[in-house]
């Protein structure tokens, strides 16, 4: 009896744990089989935002490459979400700084999902009723290349932003000596708080200034924006502060 109440609370203890993190993949939209489309527009603008996420169902971005095939069909140009490797600094250099990037968020610079292992972010085991995937390439999601623009920031810039303002983010031994592209990361990273403050001030409000400040200054009058689905309301926030006939 002593042994089966143990196993009885690892049981309890890890389904709750595991429909803890269901309710949070369905809550940002991890489960949606449709690719939501949201329009605003200003005197001179069309734009159409599509919220992604970097994991999902296979139904999910099945149809959102309908969608961008279609809207492309009709004239729309695509702007996209991914943070840029800087071309002005060395490799050693860009190799810190992605070191940094991953002491800040914790976790080792592998893909969203471990399909093979049903792991996300090589932490947390999922257990939910659909088969996930991980964000297929924008070439697979049938976005043009050719006339697309990137309009993220570089992952050099939002780094040195941050430390500016919060001080230097120091890297440890273990750090130093785990490669940045090693699919297992261990060291510790940086405080709670400072983490949070990252979040929130660069990976959504300094990335959120700089789509609005494209958006605002681009030529194009019918716009496709493909961008995490969380940076909506912020996004929309700075295009009014730029702009207030966005409608």
């Amino acid at each position: 009896m002593k042994k089966i109440i143990p196993l009885l609370f690892i049981v309890i203890f890890t389904s709750c744990i595991s429909a803890v993190l269901n309710q949070a993949l369905e809550k940002v939209g991890v489960f949606d089989d449709k690719a939501e489309l949201k329009m605003i527009s200003t005197n001179d603008k069309n734009l159409i935002f599509i919220g992604m996420h970097h994991i999902g169902r296979k139904e999910f971005y099945d149809d959102m490459a309908r969608k961008v095939d279609s809207l492309q069909r009709q004239g729309y140009v695509v702007l996209y979400e991914l943070i840029k490797k800087s071309n002005g600094i060395d490799s050693v250099s860009n190799d810190i700084y992605k070191k940094k990037f991953r002491k800040i968020m914790g976790i080792a610079n592998t893909k969203y999902y471990d399909t093979i292992n049903n792991l996300i972010a090589g932490r947390f085991k999922y257990k939910g009723n659909y088969k996930l995937t991980n964000q297929p390439s924008y070439n697979n999601l049938k976005v043009d290349m050719e006339n697309a623009k990137n309009i993220d920031v570089e992952l050099v810039d939002l780094i040195k932003a941050f430390e500016l303002k919060h001080g230097e983010i120091d890297l440890d031994d273990c750090d130093q000596e785990t490669k940045s592209d090693s699919p297992v990361y261990d060291c510790n990273r940086i405080d709670n708080d400072r983490a949070e403050l990252f979040k929130n001030e660069f990976v959504f409000t300094y990335r959120n200034k700089n789509i609005a400040n494209e958006i605002h200054n681009s030529t194009e009058k019918n716009i496709l924006v493909i961008y995490g689905k969380n940076h909506f309301d912020g996004l929309r926030a700075e295009l009014d502060a730029l702009d207030k006939n966005w409608k």
